[in-house]
C-alpha cells in the first residue's frame, strides 16, 4: 500500500512537468509552421 501511494504522490508530480513538456512542444511547433508560412 505504501509503495503504489509513493507512485502515486511521484506521479502527480511529474504530471504537470510532463503538460508542461507538451505545451511547450507544440507552442515551438506552432511558431515553426507561422515562420515557414511567411516564407
Amino acid at each position: 500500500m505504501v509503495q503504489s501511494s509513493n507512485l502515486l504522490a511521484s506521479g502527480a508530480q511529474q504530471l504537470p512537468v510532463a503538460l508542461g513538456n507538451v505545451l511547450f512542444m507544440l507552442l515551438v511547433l506552432s511558431n515553426l509552421k507561422s515562420k515557414l508560412r511567411k516564407v
